[in-house]
């Protein structure tokens, strides 16, 4: 993969690493956000892409 020149390496990694990582407590804010709208919580239908949609 190749990144911009605004930054210098990256790697995937756990929330819980990534909150570890980060400077500023409004980013820990919003991942805390982001894993509880996006990966505990059930989907919206609406959401749902089906091979119809495609």
């Amino acid at each position: 993969m190749i990144i911009n020149h605004e930054h210098s390496e990256f790697r995937w990694g756990s929330f819980e690493e990534a909150l570890t990582m980060v400077p500023c407590a409004e980013q820990r804010h919003v991942l805390r956000r982001v894993k509880v709208e996006f990966v505990e919580r059930e989907p919206v239908r609406q959401l749902f892409i089906t091979a119809a949609d495609v």
